[in-house]
């Protein structure tokens, strides 16, 4: 299973410890998150979960060939360009009879999670470095 915008790999974590014959990969832009959820791997002693730091615009579409490729809600938060990438990614690397799972919020619904989002976007504007 592919995970792309995983965070801390929390989601592909659980999965890896239940199915431990199946591998898991996990792509994620915040490095801090990615170094998390090694750190909750290693000490869980998952070997089936690999947690990978990455911008998707700059990512190879040559992932290899997955039969689950999943992304919880990126679609929604990110400009033209890096859906595009997002979509041609999970064509890449889905296997032949592969299911894909790209979620999206959905209005009205989501107008509550949306406006959270833009006003921690708004106060922290002015940071340049997030990892200080």
């Amino acid at each position: 299973m592919l995970e792309l915008g995983c965070s801390d790999g929390g989601n592909l974590l659980s999965m890896a410890v239940m199915l431990p014959e199946s591998t898991f990969l996990g792509i994620d832009a915040a490095s801090s998150a990615i170094e998390s959820g090694r750190q909750m791997a290693r000490e869980v002693g998952v070997s089936n979960l690999e947690l990978s730091w990455a911008d998707l615009l700059e990512l190879d579409d040559n992932l290899g060939s997955f039969d689950y490729v999943i992304s919880h809600g990126v679609f929604s938060w990110v400009p033209e360009p890096v859906r595009k990438k997002l979509l041609a990614i999970v064509k890449a690397s889905l296997a032949p009879k592969g299911i894909a799972f790209v979620s999206y919020n959905a209005y009205p619904g989501c107008f509550p999670r949306q406006m959270a989002r833009e006003i921690m976007r708004y106060h922290v504007r002015d940071i340049e470095d997030p990892e200080h």
